[in-house]
Parts: structure tokens; C-alpha cells; sequence
């Protein structure tokens, strides 16, 4: 990951780092380090481990991934989670002990039924007995996600993971935005192919300002004609241009709301570029 760190930037590196991410296929969708480091620039911690899971699962959505129990067991291990239960109701009953008076996840109103209509996967930190309940509880600390309660619709449609705090925090039934890549990449479609479903859905998530066009990633500062200006210039028809940052610098242009076009400066031929009249659809 060392090489990954000098394109993306430090702080971006360091929310992604513990992810198993596709390098190249970060290079492939950013281009450059400076539009690396520009998309992630902005973007809080879900948001940036979002978009880095969007990036390295393109092209992968409407195929199952084959896997075994015992690659998933391993995987959850390897993020501290030492006990996977697989649709196991006896099992899965005994977990409602992790949960306090109160903060009881209505899946055991009545576990039975719900288990007719869901999988049930539950994973459960090997600290749980040793961690406290925060003062201020936040959906993804340490407590909330130390037992996950997952489960699949079996027509699969839908999925959803079960935070311990239940009610008390905001959103409780998607607890890590109900994407498990949040913890180890690749995860989500594991256990979805477990149960033979491919991804859920093929929804893109929108972030300010930055444009993917072609499965490449742009922030951009101003967009004309369906152009859009960035640390590269990027649109539909074109693709990537003026992408070598040794040769070319897109300015921002004016704050003239009726003479804003932006330039390609030309550093080797010693000149300034107008796109403008460049129009695509």
C-alpha cells in the first residue's frame, strides 16, 4: 500500500489503508495524484471508503461471487470478529444477551419467523465481553458494531445489518451503510454469493462536485458544455485529455458569471487552449 499512499495522499491513505484495495484500479479510475487527492479531499471517512469501494467493485455488479463459509469465517476473522454464525437459530437466540434492556433488536420478537424470511448471519467481536457502552453512542463505534445481526431478504431483495445500540442511535438497521466492504473489500459480495444473490444494487452514491464519466473520476471546478475541468479535462465523447500535469495547467477562470471558461495552458508549445466551442452530448 506504500505506493498507493504517495497517490492518494496521506489522509486519504490513511482511512483506506486497512481496506483491501485495488490499486490499479484507483490509478485507472483517478488518473492523476492531483485528482486523487482532490476527490478524497472533501470527503468524510464513509463517504471516501464508499467511493473507494465503488471504484475497485466496478464492472463486478450482476455477478455472483462463488465462496465457502470457511473464506468468510476468515475474512471476519481477520477484522477482529472471532465468532461467524451462519443461520444457526439456536446460536443466533443465544446472542440476544449481548444486548441491554431496552436496546433488544426486535429480530427476536420473534427469531423464528424472521428466519423464514431472512438469512441470518451474525458476526461477533472476540473482545465483545470487554467493550463498554460509549456515553455517547454513535452508530459505528466500537460497541455498536461488536455483534452485527445481518440479514438477506430470501428473495433478495434487500439486506440490512443490526447495530447493538438497536434505537438509541440514528439508523440503527444500516449500520455501516448495510455495505460490509466497510470492513474488509470484497466482503459484501462474499456473503451475498454465499446465498447466491450478486449485488443488491447498482445505485452509483453522488458526491459534490466530482463526475465519473467512463468509470473515471473527476473533481471537477467548472463544467461547460458537458466539459468538465478539473486537475484533467474530462467528458463523454473525449474521455480523459490534457491529463499530463508536466505539460498542461487548467486554470479556474474568472469570477464573471458571464466570462468564466476556463484554459488549458500549453507549457510545451506556449499556449492557452479554448475548449468553448467544444460541444458534446
Amino acid at each position: 500500500m506504500g505506493n498507493i499512499k504517495k497517490f492518494v495522499g496521506e489522509n486519504a491513505y490513511n482511512v483506506i489503508k486497512n481496506m483491501a484495495v485495488d490499486q490499479e484500479a484507483l490509478r485507472k479510475a483517478l488518473v492523476t495524484p492531483q485528482n486523487a487527492r482532490a476527490v478524497f479531499s472533501d470527503l468524510n471517512e464513509f463517504d471516501a471508503k464508499s467511493l473507494c469501494n465503488e471504484i475497485c467493485n466496478s464492472g463486478t455488479i450482476g455477478q455472483t461471487r462463488e465462496t465457502t463459509q470457511e473464506e468468510i469465517i476468515k475474512v471476519f476473522n481477520s477484522v477482529g470478529y472471532n465468532r461467524v454464525i451462519f443461520d444457526n437459530e439456536t446460536e443466533i437466540a443465544d446472542c440476544k444477551n449481548y444486548y441491554i434492556n431496552g436496546e433488544v433488536i426486535c429480530t427476536y420478537n420473534n427469531l423464528q419467523s424472521r428466519m423464514r424470511e431472512y438469512h441470518m448471519l451474525v458476526a461477533v467481536k472476540s473482545n465483545i465481553d470487554n467493550i463498554e457502552r460509549a456515553k455517547n453512542p454513535q452508530r459505528e463505534d466500537e460497541y455498536g458494531t461488536s455483534i452485527l445481526n445481518i440479514q438477506i431478504a430470501r428473495n433478495g431483495s434487500h439486506m440490512s445489518i443490526k447495530n447493538r445500540y438497536n434505537h438509541t442511535v440514528c439508523e440503527p438497521d444500516s449500520t455501516l451503510n448495510n455495505n460490509l466492504d466497510m470492513l474488509y473489500m470484497g466482503l459484501q459480495s462474499m456473503v451475498l454469493g454465499y446465498y447466491g444473490f450478486a449485488s443488491l444494487s447498482s445505485k452509483k452514491a453522488h458526491y459534490n462536485k466530482i463526475v465519473n464519466i467512463g468509470n473515471v473520476y473527476l473533481k471537477y471546478h467548472t463544467e461547460k458544455n458537458n466539459i468538465y475541468y478539473g486537475s484533467f479535462i474530462l467528458d463523454g465523447v473525449n474521455g480523459v485529455r490534457f491529463e499530463d500535469t508536466s505539460r498542461y495547467f487548467i486554470t479556474i477562470g474568472s469570477n464573471d458569471r458571464y466570462d468564466n471558461q476556463p484554459l488549458v495552458i500549453d507549457f510545451q508549445n506556449k499556449k492557452a487552449i479554448d475548449l468553448s466551442q467544444d460541444k458534446t452530448k
